[in-house]
This record gives structure tokens, C-alpha cells and sequence, in this order.
């Protein structure tokens, strides 16, 4: 570790080559010299490699030709990933809620005086609606332990996982025991975690135990996607972007502000029932985002 410090070197990104996939001097030396190489690489791109690869605007999603060994942050989510799909048998359950109350009350919670009104966002309220509907259904709320399946956990508590999106990759900061907090208290939670996980001054204990994940992939601008479940836990929640969207109200079509929604759940544990009362109890509290 000193060596490593010395060196500048992030010890998280290196793969162990000693005993039981210790980290040697050797690996920290050898990383070390990597990193100089890559930092004082005598290539430079010129203007118009530049504007090809888009680089005026951001680095998301480039890399520069050639291989890339997997590390860090990167390695984790791999790693974790390739597990939760290949022991998960995944079913979603996909819908759509008119948002036009939620956001409503959205407006109006963020003009009370009261601590944490001015954090309130659709997300914080989904959160609520989720937070409740756990409590309801709290197989929701469990995990099945061993591969197939052994035992079943269901926790006396809520630790609500946030996927955020952050330029190391997706991190999952944790509200504990979400169940204890109103809807001001979990709106200040969500952005604060959020902000750091962005900022990446995330720590790895603030991004441990969750027992349902929300990811919001509306904040990227998606209407749908298949959210992979985490392991150690039976379903994730996705949320795609309010927009304006045909929808029938009392036989007429009409634009309205619709919230896509998607329900992943672990079919070891949770049957077509239950995802769909647990995902009805949601968009119910949406519709009427007074009963939070």
C-alpha cells in the first residue's frame, strides 16, 4: 500500500499476482509502469481525430483503439453483472402511468416550507410509492440465497439502492432503513447520494446492502429498458422520462405527461401476482400521489 501511494497507483485496479491473488511489489511496480506509458504516449490526436471521435464534447462511451484490460470500478460491475444475469431467471413486467398529479404535487411540495421540500423531484416520490409498496409485499423486499435456491430472506427493513450513473461507472449508493424516512427526508437522502455518487465521493460502505434498487435511465433520456436485478436481492425498478404521450382519458386522446415503468423480478421467488399487485400498489400511489 505504501508503495502504491508512492507510485500513485489505485490498488483497486490492480489483479493480484501473489498468493491467493495477493497484490505483490511486482504488480504495483508493473502498474505503475503502465500508467506512465499511457500518460506519456507520444501520439497525439490531431484536430480532426478530434471532432471525429467527438471528443469536443465528451469522452462517453470512447476508448482509444486496441485491447483494454477490465479493472476498477468497471471490473466490479462486470463481474457482479455476468453473476446476477446468469443465476437470476429475470421477468419484467412493463407500464405506463399519467404522471399529471405526480407532477402537480411535485410543484406544490417544492413551494412548502419545509426542510427538504426544494429536493423533491418525480424520482423522490417514486421512491415513496416503492418504499410503501415494499412494505406491502415484502417478498419484494427479499432475496433468495444459494444457487438454485435454498432459503429465503426477507429483512424487517427497507435499504433502498439509487443506480447512478457517475464517469467510473454505475455506482449504487444506499438509503438505510428507508422506511423510517417521509417523503422530504428521502427526497434529501436520494440527492445527496446521488451528488456524491456523481462526484464520486461515494464510499464503498454507503453502497452496501441494498434491498431494492430503483435506476432512474429517464435522467439519461430512455423510455424503456430490461433492468439486470442485483444479487442478493429480488427485483429493481425502472423509471423512464416523463414526456408527453398520447393516452386515452374517458374515451378521448389526449397528451399527457406519462411516467414509463418497469418491474424486474427474480422468478425463483416472485410469481406474475405478486409483481403485479406489488407494481400496481406503485403506479396507484402515482396516480394519487396524495396517499404518500
Amino acid at each position: 500500500r505504501k508503495l502504491a501511494r508512492e507510485l500513485s497507483v489505485d490498488i483497486s485496479s490492480i489483479s493480484g499476482t501473489g498468493p491467493s491473488g495477493r497484490i505483490t511489489n511486482e504488480d504495483v511496480t508493473s502498474a505503475a509502469k503502465e500508467d506512465n506509458e499511457a500518460t506519456h504516449s507520444p501520439y497525439i490526436k490531431t484536430e480532426e481525430e478530434n471532432l471525429l471521435h467527438g471528443q469536443e464534447h465528451s469522452h462517453l462511451g470512447y476508448m482509444e483503439p486496441g485491447e483494454h484490460k477490465i479493472k476498477g470500478v468497471r471490473g466490479v460491475i462486470a463481474k457482479n453483472m455476468s453473476a446476477a444475469w446468469s443465476e437470476i431467471p429475470h421477468i419484467h413486467s412493463l407500464d405506463e402511468v399519467d404522471a399529471s398529479l405526480l407532477i402537480d404535487f411535485r410543484n406544490r411540495l417544492k413551494k412548502v416550507t419545509h426542510k427538504g421540500a426544494s429536493k423533491i423531484t418525480p424520482l423522490s416520490v417514486v421512491a415513496a410509492a416503492t418504499v410503501r409498496a415494499l412494505k406491502k409485499y415484502p417478498m419484494l423486499n427479499g432475496h433468495v440465497l444459494g444457487n438454485p435456491a435454498e432459503k429465503v430472506v426477507i429483512p424487517s427493513f427497507v435499504n433502498l439502492g439509487i443506480a447512478v450513473a457517475s464517469d467510473s461507472g454505475l455506482l449504487v449508493p444506499v438509503i438505510n432503513e428507508a422506511e423510517d424516512l417521509d417523503i422530504f427526508e428521502l427526497a434529501e437522502k436520494i440527492s445527496e447520494l446521488v451528488e456524491r455518487a456523481r462526484d464520486q465521493k461515494i464510499t464503498a460502505k454507503q453502497m452496501q446492502g441494498a434491498t431494492f434498487t430503483i435506476t432512474n435511465y429517464g435522467s439519461l433520456g430512455g423510455r424503456w429498458a430490461l433492468p439486470i436485478i442485483s444479487l442478493g436481492q429480488a427485483g429493481i425498478l425502472g423509471v423512464g422520462k416523463i414526456e408527453e404521450r398520447p393516452i386515452v382519458v374517458e374515451g378521448q386522446v389526449e397528451a399527457r405527461p406519462t411516467l414509463p415503468i418497469v418491474l424486474g423480478a427474480d422468478h425463483r421467488l416472485i410469481d406474475g401476482d405478486v409483481a403485479e399487485a406489488f407494481k400496481s400498489s406503485i403506479m396507484e400511489d402515482l396516480l394519487e400521489p396524495l396517499n404518500l
